[in-house]
């Protein structure tokens, strides 16, 4: 669950970042593309899932909360 929840977590950090992106800050996508930057998330979401495959239903709140980072991303 660790290493899915890490996974998780910096999936939603870069869809936050793609979300500021034109704001003025220091973020992913000062080091790479918007493009690089969504290819990541779904690794890491496809990573994440995986992860959590073995917890069965024990993991399904979690699978959600993944699926709405997934779907959010979407949106860019």
């Amino acid at each position: 669950m660790r290493i899915a929840g890490e996974k998780f977590g910096l999936a939603f950090q870069i869809a936050d970042d793609i979300a500021d992106k034109g704001k003025e800050r220091v973020n992913i996508l000062s080091v790479v593309s918007p493009k690089s930057a969504k290819e990541k998330i779904k690794s890491l979401i496809d990573s994440a899932n995986t992860s959590l495959s073995i917890f069965g239903d024990r993991a399904e709140t979690l699978k959600l909360l993944i699926e709405e980072v997934k779907r959010h991303k979407e949106k860019f």
